[in-house]
């Protein structure tokens, strides 16, 4: 069953959103993956919040954002309202549809964005297959996905991971998720061509408290589906490998480097 982020919708943007200036550089890099024109007509599948929406559009793109939350689209209502009121017109068109049944015509959009969804689907294949028949030929798919990387052995995402996958069953992040899809992706249509590109990256801190505090509110969408006593059960596990690795420095900031990550999916044009 899909993932729906009504639940987030409230904290979405606190826990998932882009300095302004990460946001302004990542969605120049997506123009800049596609050689977008102002005729460039763009769609995002799984928009949200239209924390890459929005930034794209501020750079002079017309964009159509795809979500089956409500909420989620809601709040970026709310965004295109605001600015709308500042005397800012908005070119995002919104639309409640499942990606992996698309309300678009073949080729309608030169270029498709996917961030973080396809691991939050059903059948991410049949999502992939759909966003690339809905992709004007010569144009891409750009499967995005964060990278996060510390300096300690584990980080506490990590460690969580590995504690779920060894009691319960994996849960990949997002960027493993989306390799993974693109390489069944290119045993179901040899005819695609796939090319890595890794244009954006920023410093940031985080602590094991607050990260552990995160999975105990169950802010992060690899908490949902797991049965109540089992989260329970991986979270006590969690908190003892917490303290018996960070101690006293629970609250001691983390060096991060976070890395926005481009696969441009295109089919070769015959």
């Amino acid at each position: 069953m899909s993932m729906n982020f009504d639940r987030a919708a409230g904290y979405y943007d606190a826990t998932r959103g882009y300095r302004p200036e990460i946001g302004s550089a990542i969605a120049k890099s997506l123009a800049q993956a596609v050689d977008a024109s102002a005729a460039t007509r763009f769609l995002e599948i799984g928009v949200g919040t239209g924390r890459i929406a929005i930034p794209l559009e501020q750079q002079g793109y017309a964009i159509t954002g795809v979500d089956i939350s409500l909420g989620m689209m809601a709040r970026l209502a709310d965004k295109v309202a605001e600015l709308e009121r500042a005397g800012r017109p908005v070119d995002v068109t919104l639309v409640e549809a499942d990606m992996q049944v698309l309300p678009f015509d073949d080729g309608e959009y030169d270029a498709v964005i996917a961030a973080h969804v396809f691991h939050l689907v059903a059948d991410p294949i049949r999502a992939a297959l759909e966003a690339l028949r809905v992709t004007a030929e010569g144009g891409s798919l750009l499967v995005c996905a964060d990278m996060i990387s510390g300096h300690e052995p584990m980080s506490v995402s990590e460690k969580w991971r590995e504690i779920v996958r060894d009691t319960y069953g994996p849960i990949p992040s997002s960027a493993e998720a989306a390799d993974d899809l693109l390489r069944e992706l290119r045993i179901a249509d040899p005819s695609l061509s796939i090319t890595g590109l890794r244009p954006v990256n920023w410093h940031f801190t985080t602590t094991a408290a607050n990260d552990l505090e995160n999975i105990r509110q169950r802010l992060w969408s690899n908490t949902w589906s797991l049965p109540d006593d089992v989260f329970a059960a991986c979270l006590q596990e969690l908190t003892r490998w917490c303290l018996a690795v960070f101690g006293d420095r629970m609250t001691d900031p983390l060096p991060r480097e976070g890395e926005f990550v481009i696969r441009r999916v295109r089919r070769d044009v015959q």
